[in-house]
């Protein structure tokens, strides 16, 4: 190897030393930036999962949300249905209580308007009475006595006496 201008003393030592670098960079350089790379990796990845896992949490959150606002929206028309029934119901109430009260008004209006007639039809008998009385009581006294007229009277009256306990 001398003829190649290698010294071979020199060749072993630059090997030596290359091993020794080679050791040297493995143990405090390489094991370092390997374990580094490693511990980087492992938060990338958990970073990573940790992120999924808020991804598919938010999803369930999103879902959760819906299936509730669809639930709401659900008891809310189920209100409004029971609520828009309750109002028929009461509405119908009210307009068959209305019709009660103008039949139980128009009745009472029926019945004062009987009263009233038939009050007026006595009133108007006892006038008419009165009057054939006054008018028989001229024509009486023009033509009979006294005595005459206060007996015809007398039989008129038990006559009118009569007719008022039929009615």
């Amino acid at each position: 190897m001398e003829s190649l201008g290698i010294n071979p003393l020199t060749l072993i030592t630059q090997i030596i030393n290359f091993l020794i670098m080679l050791f040297l960079l493995k143990k405090f350089l390489y094991q370092p930036i390997l374990k580094s790379l490693e511990e980087r990796k492992k938060k990338i990845e958990e970073g990573l999962a940790y992120s999924e896992r808020k991804k598919e949490e938010e999803r369930k959150w999103e879902e959760e949300k819906k299936r509730k606002t669809a639930q709401a929206n659900e008891e809310v028309r189920e209100l409004l249905l029971a609520e828009k029934k309750i109002a028929e119901e009461t509405k119908e109430k009210i307009i068959k209580k209305a019709k009660e009260e103008a039949k139980a008004i128009i009745e009472s209006g029926e019945k004062n308007l009987e009263e009233k007639k038939f009050e007026l039809e006595k009133q108007l008998a006892k006038k008419a009475v009165e009057m054939a009385t006054k008018m028989a009581e001229k024509v009486t006294a023009s033509v009979l006595g006294e005595k005459e007229q206060r007996l015809i009277i007398k039989k008129k009256m038990v006559e009118l006496s009569r007719l008022k306990t039929h009615d």
